[in-house]
């Protein structure tokens, strides 16, 4: 129920952005701007794909000194 209000919401906000650059810009710079957008949440894809395995790295890691730990 809130997931597809959210959607519905993301849907209105995505569909009056689209007919304000439509109106406002040229094709060429549309075409740029989603580019640029690609762009920016493939590096933040990326950057969290990173975060995430140093963050299991480093939970395995204090795991091993809770067990090294206990057996002193």
């Amino acid at each position: 129920m809130l997931f597809k209000r959210l959607l519905k919401n993301l849907e209105k906000i995505k569909k009056l952005l689209v007919f304000n650059l439509r109106k406002n810009f040229s094709d060429k710079v549309i075409d740029f701007l989603e580019v640029l957008l690609f762009l920016f949440l493939f590096l933040i894809t990326v950057y969290f794909i990173f975060i995430a395995f140093t963050e299991i790295l480093l939970i395995l890691i204090l795991l091993i000194l809770i067990l090294i730990y206990r057996k002193l």
